[in-house]
């Protein structure tokens, strides 16, 4: 069975900001009718732009429930009149009005619709969403917002949303979460992986759900840009998966500018438009460097990376007898190697490579792909695994020169 695209509940244009914290609070008054009867109709010229809120309590039956614990949902105040946030499982978006009379509405909301588990998950998502469309005013006081429906009944508290200490974007798995696809939010498909690590060096590489790729990228405080991105060339055999990773490498090249709060890091295009939406990956446990096999995806030259030509496959497993053996794509080949490890470095030399002598006429370009790869081998000083699945072997300088990953 194909896996299924998620897509969103209505198309509406996602939100173009990103999910910044806006310290200041909002100028007090600015409220609907409280439940004391008083009037407290919004004032005019209230702006909630940037300002961002988690929901501590939503109406149910008559009275207010808490938040599950460990399920935020969080309201964003963006430009133009956007909102947008967790529902505790989807993220959502929307429009919201402002006036003298009506107070506040907001238009339809805009979700992924991912199911998660978890008692109560999903019942307070749908709540919550649901209380949305019934608002009409609001009362902000100090550190907290309430909104309130038709008839001056409380039905959301919020108060002010403390952004938590953010992650370092160099050196952190980032999975990708869901994607901005014409007018919709795109979850990204049940049982793929599309992940992104950042560099020191300049350097964005990780799966694209079907093939590894890496491009280059610039940072200059919240301005970021990303380069064109080289791959490998596997053939995906599900077309969805095979559009989600078009889709997705596409949208990398637009990126403007970032923005990190906490195990997020959300993308935006030239418009400020959130087009790629992460969450720090759990780190599962590595593999082991000795025992694994791993499938060579890329190798460097000079500033170059080239992706293993289509139809060949290299590979290298490191023997527990200190004996690296593997297939070179088209002769079988063997090394010593000797390793070094401490807190702070893990080194490896590669000794003198020996092989088979046969000749392969195709693909075009395998003798001589094969001919670097060996080359380099040589020139190896350290190692690194990333991730679960990720090596990487490293010049004396420290740059990767090849990039592989383990055979599944």
């Amino acid at each position: 069975m194909r896996p299924m695209k998620q897509t969103t509940r209505r198309t509406l244009p996602l939100l173009g900001v990103a999910v910044v914290l806006a310290a200041c609070l909002l100028a007090a008054g600015c409220t609907g009718q409280a439940p004391d009867g008083t009037d407290n109709k919004t004032e005019w010229g209230i702006d909630l732009n940037g300002t961002s809120w988690d929901l501590v309590s939503y109406a149910q039956n008559g009275s207010m429930k808490d938040v599950l614990a460990d399920t935020p949902v969080t309201l964003v105040f963006g430009e133009n009149t956007t909102a947008s946030g967790s529902a505790g499982c989807n993220s959502y978006s929307t429009t919201y009005t402002l006036n003298k009379t009506a107070g506040i509405t907001f238009g339809p909301t805009a979700s992924t619709l991912m199911y998660c588990p978890g008692e109560g998950v999903m019942e307070q998502e749908s709540a919550y969403l649901g209380l949305l469309d019934t608002v009409r005013s609001l009362k902000v006081e100090d550190e907290s917002m309430t909104f309130f429906d038709e008839n001056g009944t409380a039905v959301l508290v919020f108060k002010t949303h403390v952004p938590p200490e953010p992650e370092p974007l160099v050196g952190t798995e980032w999975g990708l979460q869901w994607y901005h696809d014409g007018d919709a939010i795109v979850s990204v498909i049940a049982g793929t992986e599309v992940t992104a690590v950042f560099d020191d060096e300049g350097t964005v590489a990780g799966s694209a759900g079907c093939n590894r790729y890496f491009a280059s990228y610039e940072v200059n405080g919240t301005e970021m840009s990303i380069g064109p991105a080289g791959t490998t060339l596997m053939a995906c055999m599900n077309e969805d998966i095979a559009e989600q990773e078009r889709t997705y490498l596409a949208l990398l090249n637009t990126t403007a500018s970032l923005a990190i709060e906490g195990d997020r890091l959300s993308l935006m295009d030239e418009n400020g438009t959130v087009v790629l939406d992460f969450a720090k990956a759990q780190a599962p446990e590595a593999l082991p460097l000795v025992g694994t096999t791993w499938v060579l995806d890329a190798y460097h030259l000079d500033d170059i990376v080239m992706p293993v030509i289509e139809g060949t496959e290299v590979t290298a497993v490191f023997g527990e007898n200190g004996n690296l053996t593997g297939s070179a794509g088209c002769n079988r080949y063997f090394a010593p190697y000797n390793l070094t490890n401490s807190d702070s470095d893990s080194s490896m030399e590669i000794g003198q490579v020996g092989s088979t002598k046969m000749y392969c006429e195709e693909p075009e370009g395998i003798m001589d792909q094969e001919r670097t790869y060996l080359d380099l081998l040589a020139t190896v000083k350290g190692y690194a695994i990333e991730g679960d699945h990720q090596l990487e072997l490293l010049d004396e300088r420290g740059w990767r020169i090849l990039a592989f990953t383990a055979k599944a």
